[in-house]
């Protein structure tokens, strides 16, 4: 009976089982020596059967296989031995064994060890699969793991007696008609509800989302770098509502970009449906960056073009009665003298002059957030109509515009929206990663999910940790969350040479951030995004 409890899959024979990768990646390493956490061995002796044991089996109980290696040797006992067919036979007699690989669909990878010379050497090294394990990675999952770093929702009074319209602060507008919003059985809600809504908008907010950010097109699997994402919901005595009409939203993304297409997510699978493409107005010209230097804006003195650096125009905003200089002088001490005293890049992008009158000097496009804020904000209100009155956006605050913003798009469910682009990693990176605490130099316990952030995009990619694919030549920041939410963070400039070292298995000496990164906004202040 014991015996019949062992699985022995002999490596003859053909399955019509279709193969999980048809190409998948080859790592040449010496010898294979790792003993990976969240990871199962299953061995086989050098060229002959392996055996799927009761135990292993149980290890899969309730998890995700997220990953299989096939550690094999390069030794040949002769010239026509074919090692890929024998691969390829391997994987189809183990997804043969173990359905759950076709359901988890998990990534593959050939280890081939280049050490032993000799058959009686290859005998001690190990072969057979290595399945890395893990918790699912789903969005419901990751949102409620990454709920406490997550800022909250903005919520609104909503009645569904009337039409309602709802502001956010980015300059995103949301209109929810009468009678729109039901109970989960269709029936309507009478009268008040709470909406809830939130953005996110660069890759600290992403991180912690849980929101996947890959697109899945035919065979394809594309990476999404947003334009902007939010989540829309609604709840009254604490039950989940529906929508039996959509939402209009009028949505300000994060700048104009072509091939931005809008998308919503499957709660459930986290997969992408593809809605429409997006269009934007023509961005203003503003012709007030045409002017030479010296050229000053009407009474009183407000603004005025100091010559070039680099070809970028030079701004100097004045203090004076205006309430656009207040307002830009203000918003400067506000929003970007903080980080300059966290991050001493931001000393070279902005310059402060005469700090007791509040006159502030800005390179203009070295700084993104003062330039945006100038170009979207300020500068509509210093180029005056002929009328004498402001340029402002149709419908927007005055004040401010809005040059980002797509109108009516709709959101006909309640759930998580993204305005993306969409592209193909250029130079694919396959790492297995060890990670140790750079204050302690012991190994890091309890690894739960590691997150790449490619600053060279705006996106984050979640992986179980063993395995992740990066953007060679991409900006990568690595953050590792342990199951009792400690953080652990590797800054680009220590990928980089990480990945110097041994660009396939690096090393990772992360410093802990727990108490650092509590929020997203901590986050974005730390990368100065």
């Amino acid at each position: 009976m014991k015996n019949l409890a062992i699985i022995v899959l002999l490596l003859i024979g053909h399955t019509s089982i279709l193969f999980a990768s048809a190409n998948p990646p080859v790592e040449k390493i010496k010898k294979y020596n790792k003993n990976p956490q969240n990871s199962i061995r299953v061995p086989m002796d050098f060229a002959k059967e392996f055996i799927l044991t009761p135990e292993v089996l149980n290890q899969l109980t309730g998890k995700k296989i997220h990953h299989i290696d096939l550690v094999y040797t390069a030794f040949r006992e002769s010239e026509d031995f074919d090692q890929r067919g024998l691969n390829k036979r391997r994987q189809q007699q183990l997804m043969k064994a173990l359905p759950q690989i076709k359901s988890d669909n998990p990534t593959w990878k050939m280890v081939e060890q280049l050490g032993a010379q000799t058959s009686e050497v290859a005998r001690d090294y190990f072969h057979g699969f290595v399945i890395h394990i893990g918790e699912e990675l789903s969005f419901e999952v990751m949102s409620d793991f990454f709920k406490p770093f997550q800022t909250p929702f903005t919520k609104y009074d909503g009645d569904n007696t009337k039409d309602k319209e709802f502001k956010y602060a980015s300059g995103t507008k949301l209109s929810v008609p009468a009678n729109a919003v039901t109970y989960a059985d269709g029936s309507l809600v009478k009268g008040g509800y709470t909406l809830k809504y939130k953005e996110f908008r660069n890759p600290a907010d992403i991180v912690y989302s849980g929101i996947p950010m890959t697109y899945k097109s035919g065979d394809n699997e594309l990476n999404f770098s947003s334009n902007g994402m939010y989540e829309v919901r609604a709840t009254k005595d604490g039950k989940d509502l529906s929508l039996a009409k959509p939402i209009a939203v009028d949505f300000n993304c994060t700048e104009q970009a072509e091939g931005v297409d809008f998308y919503q997510m499957d709660d459930k699978t986290g997969e992408w449906e593809q809605l429409q493409k997006i269009e934007f107005e023509v961005k203003p010209e503003w012709t007030a960056l045409e002017k030479p230097a010296g050229t000053v804006w009407r009474d009183p003195q407000v603004v005025f073009i100091d010559g070039q650096k680099d070809d970028k125009p030079v701004w100097i905003v004045r203090n004076s009665e205006d309430n656009v200089a207040m307002e830009l002088s203000e918003y400067a001490w506000k929003h970007v003298s903080p980080k300059m005293k966290q991050n001493d890049k931001w000393m070279s992008k902005v310059n402060y002059y005469n700090a007791d009158d509040l006159e502030v000097r800005v390179l203009k496009s070295d700084s993104a957030a003062f330039s945006d804020f100038l170009e979207n904000a300020i500068v509509p209100k210093l180029i005056k109509a002929g009328n004498g009155g402001t340029l402002l956006a149709e419908g927007m605050d005055a004040g401010h515009t809005y040059p980002n913003l797509v109108k009516g798009l709709n959101s006909e469910s309640f759930g998580v929206y993204n305005c993306d682009q969409i592209y193909r990693i250029g130079t694919p990176l396959a790492l297995s990663p060890t990670y140790f605490n750079s204050q302690t130099g012991n190994t890091i316990q309890k690894q739960h999910v590691t997150c790449v952030m490619d600053l060279s995009y705006n996106g984050s990619f979640s992986f179980q940790p063993n395995n992740l694919t990066c953007n060679a030549a991409g900006e990568n920041v690595i953050l590792l969350f342990t199951s009792d939410k400690k953080t652990f963070m590797l800054t680009k400039e220590e990928f980089n040479e990480a990945c110097k070292k041994n660009s396939n298995s690096p090393r990772f000496n992360m410093k802990d951030m727990t108490a650092e990164l509590k929020t997203s906004d901590d986050l974005k202040t730390l990368l100065g995004l």
